[in-house]
């Protein structure tokens, strides 16, 4: 068993802490960031599908389209970044659902390939967060596919205070924290050096989904990176480093 510190927004990491609890770990869920709808309304038109980059995306449109008839939006071709994107498409009632490799890049690549690279003209809806790390539509209108893009949600970072993060840190000491996003984990470490908890910070494994994760980790601090950019893969790198013995435990759960 694993102390594993979580830091999503509220509804993906309860998701992610079912998924730690059914894998025998123990997740501590610490919110360092926090989805408020903007309440932007769907665009009407014509679209030939649906680019979504987050299970929150989904969930924004979702909430929008519930009790819209038969043929909306929901029968259009879905376009998800990753697994557990496509898992929250399939369960708010998307039917075709295709699954990228797990970050934007691969989801352009895979958009562009479907639509034949440009040599098909197409329109896609584009459920956004207000700050987005990745041009997604600008890569797509470099090759003939127009994006109409919606912010449907805007992420916030929240500092939760030195007690609570002091207290979320001591009780996953000598365990994992998963990370998941660059500006997330950028946020960790300011929290942890305004705080004064890099001690408590140097007592973690951080498991990273991408590379691109990974490089927000101040040197000296233990890293390691998922095969592949989704939470998949992720919780297997947990499993991976549990068997190694990577991760102590604290100091009053030895011997027991």
């Amino acid at each position: 068993m694993v102390r594993v510190l979580v830091t999503r927004a509220a509804g993906p990491a309860a998701r992610t802490a079912r998924r730690l609890r059914r894998a025998g770990h123990e997740p501590v869920r610490l919110a360092l960031v926090a989805c408020r709808d903007t309440g932007a309304a769907v665009p009407g038109g014509n679209h030939d599908g649906i680019v979504f980059t987050s299970a929150a995306g989904v969930e924004g449109l979702a909430q929008r389209l519930a009790g819209a008839p038969p043929g909306d939006l929901r029968a259009l071709p879905a376009f998800c970044v990753g697994p557990a994107t496509a898992r929250a498409a399939r369960a708010a009632g998307f039917a075709r659902v295709l699954v990228a490799a797990g970050d934007a890049k691969a989801l352009a690549a895979a958009v562009r390939y479907h639509f034949g690279d440009g040599t098909k003209a197409a329109r896609l809806l584009y459920p956004a967060a207000a700050d987005r790390a990745f041009d997604l539509t600008g890569a797509l209108a470099t090759h003939g596919i127009a994006v109409q893009t919606v912010a449907l949600y805007a992420a916030e970072l929240v500092d939760p205070g030195a007690g609570r993060l002091a207290a979320a840190l001591d009780a996953c000491a000598g365990g994992a924290a998963l990370l998941y996003s660059a500006r997330t984990a950028a946020h960790l470490f300011v929290l942890a050096a305004r705080h004064r908890l890099g001690e408590q910070m140097a007592g973690l494994t951080f498991l990273a989904i991408s590379e691109n994760v990974a490089a927000a980790v101040p040197q000296g601090l233990r890293v390691a990176v998922a095969a592949r950019p989704d939470e998949d893969a992720l919780l297997e790198l947990l499993g991976r480093q549990g068997e190694a013995g990577a991760f102590p435990g604290k100091e009053d759960d030895k011997g027991q």
